[in-house]
């Protein structure tokens, strides 16, 4: 579980949570540029438009994953979204403490983000194996 000294309190029914905030700036050809966050082991891009996120710490439960495109201009990046294997995702995570995130274009298709744009990213773990909420 995660073993750094977090700050307290944050309200929620979730028990001992934590959530992460970093960013990925993209270079040449959707390159992975530079990464900035506590917690983010690392960022690889893995494919057109798809980049696998690797945090330092193992969780008990993912609980929530936004990612968003930031530019100075049109990027021409409509959304960038977990893409995983829904039915897997807990215990892939929990295992390896990867997920992927991929940017997609206005058509829908897999696509890099120009140099310069920034993966701006908020995720949300929970340290406690007991939870109101599991499935």
């Amino acid at each position: 579980m995660g073993n750094r000294y977090m700050s307290q309190f944050q309200y929620t029914l979730e028990k001992y949570t934590v959530t992460l905030f970093g960013s990925v700036v993209i270079g040449v050809a959707g390159a992975v540029a530079l990464v900035k966050g506590g917690g983010i082991a690392g960022v690889t891009k893995v494919g057109t438009g798809l980049y696998e996120f690797e945090f330092e710490d193992s969780w008990s439960r993912l609980l929530h994953v936004s990612a968003g495109i930031v530019s100075a201009s049109a990027p021409g990046i409509a959304s960038a979204y977990v893409k995983e294997n829904p039915s897997a995702l807990q215990a892939d995570v929990k295992a390896d403490k990867k997920f992927k995130i991929e940017a997609l274009d206005f058509s829908g298709a897999a696509s890099n983000p120009p140099a310069g744009c920034v993966i701006s990213f908020v995720v949300v773990f929970r340290k406690s194996s007991y939870g109101p909420f599991d499935e």
